[in-house]
């Protein structure tokens, strides 16, 4: 990673070999996650299960807890200058048709946009996006789809010269290796870098940032779907 940056020119390499970033060059490198949000009480949901020790002699406590099959896939993430990429969420639904495709408005209403200048000449308002298929999961065509409508826009000047070029730091996961796909990004100046599968925050730079945020998402469900199954409404 440290001889791509250089090779690229994301980063200055000193006479020491030790790397220096200009401002424009951290605006250009992007680290982006996905997570699941599954609407059931579960709390391994979106992590690792936590260890536990108990006594096979005795019985296991365990809490009672509302499951369901929804879930969607949140995808966030921001540059290496502090921006906040706009979050895209991958919704679940059960239209056949493009047409007959419906979001919620409460849950539009809650949604904000963000702010950031990225490859432009002043800082601009981005909104969030929004995506829809069966499971609510990301799949190669609607990674594609993401990268076209909220990565690409974010870089009017993109393009494959020195101090053009973006890189973006992406998790395992549908579309990533996908041929087309990368081909297409890189004649756009647009440079896909693979993390680790299934890695930790010393890896995954985005688990400093959205770490927090999944946890708080994953109590936040836990107290709803546990009172919906107290008031008998599950």
């Amino acid at each position: 990673f440290r001889v791509f940056l250089g090779e690229f020119n994301f980063a200055d390499v000193g006479d020491d070999g030790e790397l220096t970033f200009a401002e424009e060059q951290l605006r250009r490198i992007i680290n982006i996650d996905e997570t699941e949000l599954a609407l059931c009480g579960d709390t391994h949901t979106g992590g690792r299960p936590a260890v536990a020790f108990y006594d096979p002699h005795l019985p296991i406590a365990s809490r009672s807890v509302a499951k369901s099959s929804l879930a969607c896939t949140g995808i966030f993430g921001s540059n290496a200058a502090g921006e906040c990429v706009p979050p895209h969420f991958q919704l679940p639904t059960s239209a056949t048709a493009e047409e007959r495709e419906k979001v919620r408005y409460e849950f539009l209403s809650c949604v904000l946009d963000t702010r950031g200048r990225f490859g432009c000449e002043e800082e601009r308002s981005w909104p969030c996006m929004i995506g829809m298929n069966e499971k609510g999961g990301m799949t190669d065509e609607e990674f594609a789809k993401y990268i076209d409508n909220s990565i690409v826009p974010l870089y009017p000047d993109m393009e494959d010269t020195p101090g053009k070029r973006v890189l973006l730091k992406v998790d395992s996961g549908p579309g990533r290796n996908g041929r087309e796909l990368l081909l297409k990004c890189r004649f756009r100046g647009l440079y896909l870098y693979p993390g680790l599968p299934n890695a930790t925050s010393v890896q995954q730079e985005a688990d400093h940032n959205y770490g927090p945020f999944k946890g708080v998402v994953r109590d936040n469900l836990k107290k709803i779907s546990s009172a919906f199954y107290t008031a008998g409404l599950t």
